[in-house]
């Protein structure tokens, strides 16, 4: 599902540095009423958190909507930032 989401981005003009899968779904505990969390990590992205939020989701429709992307640009998905870092030491790399 997530390999679909990515050939999305792709689709659309969104060429991934990076995605981790993380949250429930990577450690293997989703429950019914679980979301699909995927960090996306592009250069394509403006860095807005709101327009690229926007733009993330609106890629979803056709894949699952459960999935809820968080974007970051490749400067801040660094193992300075907290969040980034805890992504990438909890969650399953997918590109």
């Amino acid at each position: 599902m997530v390999d679909s989401y990515v050939e999305t981005l792709r689709a659309n003009q969104i060429r991934p540095n990076s995605v981790y899968l993380f949250g429930s779904y990577a450690n293997g505990t989703p429950r019914d009423e679980s979301d699909i969390d995927v960090a996306v990590v592009s250069e394509d992205l403006s860095g807005d958190q709101i327009e690229d939020q926007v733009l993330l989701m609106e890629h979803r429709w056709d894949v699952d909507l459960r999935i809820e992307p968080h974007a970051f640009r490749p400067e801040d998905f660094t193992p300075d930032n907290p969040w980034a870092a805890e992504i990438m030491r909890t969650g399953v790399r997918i590109v």
